[in-house]
């Protein structure tokens, strides 16, 4: 039997006052302290807390997208802006590596929208043909 399978350390009722205090804000090893009596023992609240992120409920699934009539990068910009609405709605939590890929579309899409604007400068036929020249 390996050691992630050993007995259980902490009854359910202690592992929901270990939930209830987080809910509250309180720093794991004050949470370690007031349930298990020592705070050294953050470990054993770390685990608890990690356990219990998979049984938070799922956030419902989002309306499906309405793109007929839109460019190519205003749904790429629907897309981008859907998702950081939902790091937003989920806490926060966000890996450093997926943070990274959403600044890095964040450039990507301000770039794209800078080239639309300069070709659409561009190509805009004058009403007065004598401003050409």
């Amino acid at each position: 039997m390996s050691m992630s399978m050993s007995k259980r350390k902490a009854s359910p009722a202690q592992e929901a006052e270990v939930v209830r205090l987080a809910a509250e804000g309180l720093p794991v090893r004050k949470i370690a302290a007031a349930v298990f009596g020592d705070a050294r023992l953050r470990g054993r609240v770390e685990r608890i807390l990690k356990g219990n992120e998979g049984e938070q409920p799922q956030p419902t699934e989002p309306e499906p997208l309405a793109i007929e009539g839109l460019s190519t990068l205003e749904v790429f910009t629907l897309l981008f802006e859907r998702r950081l609405a939902a790091i937003a709605a989920a806490g926060g939590k966000v890996s450093m590596n997926e943070l990274r890929n959403l600044l890095d579309v964040q450039r990507r899409l301000e770039a794209w929208e800078t080239v639309e604007r300069m070709n659409q400068l561009t190509r805009r036929v004058p009403e007065n043909p004598l401003e050409l020249g």
